[in-house]
């Protein structure tokens, strides 16, 4: 699976913006497609295949035969995608060993312990460490980033390492290869469109958006298993497995969806109702109200993970378990560039077909429950949404390794403990480290990341010094490339390099990540080193708007995470839920001035609807609000504020409005008709006064 790059991530946005592919564009969606793996059409390919310089590799590894054998080297022409892949020069010609592949995205990398850690060298060491019959050479060409096209070529180039086996552990990055498939059928297309221009919204689309995504996933697997057949090369498919119970949805997953006023009221008092339930104690309402928001809107993830909350407090974990498979589900919905995950219809579709086209599978989710005993899979398997964590890596290698022994007929009576194998103290500080990191750039909870960031620091205390450089860089307002601190963290850690892209955010995106540095102070404090004036001091230096004004539509002031949501980008900011978060510092010794112009788009009935105004929790005003554009001063109080950082939020009323107009010629019109719009702001500033 994949923790996208930077670079992927903006190209697959760019891609869906392009969305239907059509002749005007056609050039363009391909030359993005072959960026996330893809390739051309097959008349395309004819033109161009006897030019193309790296028809003979393996991945990043180019041929070379000295003394009649074959060896493969990295190209260094490639050099830029080394990082994507096992840290190995070279792979050897054939010997008499079994030679296994293993095949995969970034779970089968080992991200975030990747080169030190990875379920290749685990795979590695339990297969050789009792060599009763003959030994065994593990090739890791597993690649992050990967979609379900670029495993297919990567499999067909396999082929010429002569495998006696090959692994597949992928499945997580294919929902991209269902939106290209739906994106280049004008059929598909049509058909989505129609089942959501009822009242029921966009979750009737479903029974749909899974026929397809089966279709391919089999189209996948009979590829897989004809090459199988005529290599007589036998094939094992590990599912993965989500992190079902501390992986979340975010604030962009939970936009709301277009709904009939009545519906949509119902729906938000059920949500306020089941949160307050919920915090008091009163978990059979919460049940009750939770249940509401399903029936009336079982696209929304955030009733389904309330009902799992629900469901653990009372240890029926068999409930929690289907309730979080369903809020993990709902990204078929695509609010926004979600987390990659392996879906409930690729799991089945692979249980119910590999079979057929003589492929054996692992079923890791069944595994990762019986290892748990029931109980639902979290952070003592998983450091993000779905990489390994060293007992996830553990547990899965270990049920491949029993598969690989029955295919080969190896009888060995004796078997190395997996748990022997684990990596250096160093190796888990960073990678919890960078699991905090990567688990706050996709919205993840406070509590998630003062996991990571404690067992980091008690893992090795001098990644403490990383952290604070961490701090000092994200709260600075200048982009991470261009701060000293992000020299030291390099400086300190070599072995970054399959990381540093987290460290630097796209253009323009960078946001303050204000929970993340408060876990890393926490943590920090807790071990004797206290930043908090340090950093107070950094925040009112860049970001005081004492005699300055601070534009808080930039993403900086806004933005609590990194996923984006993928309809129409507009020049100001479109509202999709029932409040809005900004962020501002002062040094609360003076009042301050908010301007807002903001509107509400297509209301029905033009009433005297008001926007409430708070700051850090306390109402400062209300002002009114219609369909046309309004500007608004606003004075706030200095007692209102607080030294150093400040919320200010928005909230919207429900009105009732018309459905947006479908342009079908729009890529983006079934999302931008599936999703509401409470509000409207093209400028929002805050200065001091």
């Amino acid at each position: 699976m994949s923790r996208p790059s930077e670079l992927h991530k903006a190209a697959a946005t760019d891609l869906a913006t392009l969305l239907p592919i059509t002749e005007e564009n056609k050039q363009k969606a391909f030359d993005l497609m072959e960026k996330l793996g893809y390739t051309k059409q097959q008349k395309e390919e004819a033109t161009t295949t006897s030019d193309d310089p790296f028809k003979s590799h393996v991945g990043i590894y180019k041929p070379e035969v000295k003394d009649g054998k074959k060896y493969y080297h990295r190209d260094i022409l490639l050099k830029d995608r080394w990082s994507y892949f096992a840290d190995v020069q070279s792979i050897p010609p054939k010997s008499d060993k079994k030679r296994i592949v293993l095949l995969g995205e970034s779970v089968t990398r080992g991200f975030l312990l990747d080169p030190e850690y990875t379920p290749a060298i685990v795979l590695d060491q339990l297969l050789n460490s009792n060599k009763d019959k003959f030994g065994y050479e593990l090739v890791d060409l597993a690649e992050t980033n990967l979609g379900m096209a670029g495993i297919k070529e990567r499999y067909t180039q396999c082929m010429d390492l002569e495998p006696d086996m090959v692994i597949f552990l992928a499945g997580n990055n294919w929902r991209e290869d269902l939106l290209i498939e739906i994106g280049e059928s004008q059929d598909k297309q049509e058909a989505l469109q129609e089942r959501i221009q009822g009242e029921e919204g966009i979750a009737v689309a479903k029974p749909l958006i899974e026929t397809y995504f089966s279709s391919i996933v089999d189209d996948f697997l009979a590829y897989v298993g004809d090459i199988s057949k005529e290599k007589n090369v036998p094939v094992a498919f590990a599912i993965p497995e989500f992190n079902l119970l501390d992986c979340r949805s975010t604030p962009g997953e939970r936009v709301v969806s277009e709904l009939p006023y009545e519906k949509l009221k119902t729906w938000i008092e059920a949500k306020e109702s089941a949160e307050n339930h919920l915090a008091s104690g009163d978990i059979d309402i919460c049940i009750s109200e939770a249940k509401k928001m399903v029936e009336i809107d079982p696209s929304h993830p955030y009733g389904f993970e309330l009902l799992a909350d629900c469901s653990i407090k009372k240890e029926a974990y068999k409930e929690a378990r289907y309730y979080l498979e369903m809020a993990r589900d709902t990204a078929l919905f695509c609010r926004t560039n979600s987390k990659p995950r392996t879906f409930k219809i690729v799991q089945e579709t692979i249980l119910a077909k590999a079979g057929n086209h003589g492929i054996e599978v692992i079923d890791l989710p069944a595994i990762f429950k019986a290892h748990l005993e029931g109980k639902v899979p979290g952070r003592d398997l998983f450091l993000d949404y779905c990489h390994f964590s060293v007992t996830g890596i553990q547990v899965a290698m270990n049920a491949v390794y029993k598969v690989v022994l029955e295919q080969f007929n190896d009888t060995r009576s004796l078997h190395k403990d997996v748990t022997t194998i684990v990596p250096s103290n160093e190796v888990l500080a960073l990678g919890h480290l960078f699991a905090a990191i990567h688990n706050a750039h996709w919205g993840q909870s406070y509590d998630i990341l003062l996991h990571h960031c404690s067992e980091s620091l008690s893992k090795w205390k001098d990644i403490a010094k990383t952290m604070v450089y961490y701090c000092d860089m994200i709260s600075r307002g200048a982009a991470n490339n261009v701060c000293k601190s992000l020299e030291k963290i390099l400086e300190d850690n070599t072995k970054l390099d399959r990381y540093v892209h987290a460290l630097v955010p796209a253009r323009n995106m960078k946001n303050m990540e204000l929970e993340l540095v408060d876990a890393m102070t926490t943590v920090l404090k807790s071990n004797g080193v206290d930043i908090t004036n340090y950093l107070l001091k950094i925040r009112l230096d860049e970001h005081n708007i004492k005699n300055r004004r601070i534009n808080l539509l930039q993403n900086y002031y806004h933005a609590t995470s990194y996923d984006e949501y993928q309809g129409q980008k507009t020049a100001f900011l479109q509202a999709r839920d029932t409040s809005s978060d900004f962020f501002f510092v002062t040094d609360a010794k003076s009042n301050a001035e908010l301007c807002i112009s903001l509107r509400i788009p297509r209301i029905i009935n033009e009433n005297d609807e008001q926007v409430t105004v708070c700051v850090n929790d306390t109402e400062v005003t209300k002002i009114g609000v219609n369909s046309k554009w309004q500007t608004y001063t606003i004075k706030v109080p200095s007692e209102a504020l607080q030294n150093g950082m400040n919320v200010c939020k928005i909230k919207w009323p429900l009105v009732a409005t018309t459905k947006e107009d479908q342009d079908n010629n729009s890529s983006t019109a079934i999302l931008d008709a599936a999703f509401r719009v409470f509000g409207e702001i093209c400028n929002m500033t805050v200065s001091g006064m």
